[in-house]
């Protein structure tokens, strides 16, 4: 496990001391060495970055020696999902769209068109998402076909996805 950054500022000392706490603990949930890592992050501009345990100290009370309150915990933030109404309009580098729920025809299209490269566009689901209503949309059919060629869902399932 990487070696953890000197901690400066307003109660330096308390923080890094709930760190390295918080360190411990994780080394022993995850006895094994291969699991014992930080998370890197590769961000879309190429950089790539270790993420370590942040700490937080407030004190409380309005009379000193005030009261420490702490949280710790790996500064990430979860991503989340968005309905393809709210996605209209967005240009999205990143995309998962899963065909599944699809159940109008125009949802598929405007959900796929949301990537702004293939490299970043990830489909999930099954063929059925993209036959909704009367056989399909046939823009979306030509997104497809112009973004992806005519072979779809089976003839790709052997193949390993390009690494992001």
């Amino acid at each position: 496990m990487a070696t953890l950054p000197t901690l400066t500022g307003e109660y330096a000392t308390q923080r890094e001391s709930f760190v390295r706490l918080f360190t411990q603990q994780h080394l022993r949930g995850y006895p094994d060495p291969e699991d014992q890592v930080w998370p890197r992050v590769h961000f879309s501009n190429g950089h790539v970055r270790t993420i370590y345990p942040w700490c937080m100290v407030t004190p409380v009370g309005k009379f000193k020696p005030w009261s420490l309150l702490h949280r710790t915990q790996i500064p990430l933030v979860p991503g989340w999902a968005i309905t393809v109404h709210k996605s209209q309009g967005m240009a999205l580098e990143r995309v998962i769209v899963n065909l599944t729920e699809a159940f109008a025809e125009g949802q598929v299209y405007v959900a796929l068109s949301r990537a702004t490269c293939l490299r970043g566009l990830k489909v999930e689901g099954n063929s059925q998402g993209l036959t909704v209503g009367q056989g399909g949309n046939a823009e979306v059919h030509e997104f497809l076909k112009e973004h992806f060629g005519t072979r779809m869902f089976e003839e790709l399932e052997d193949e390993t996805p390009e690494e992001s």
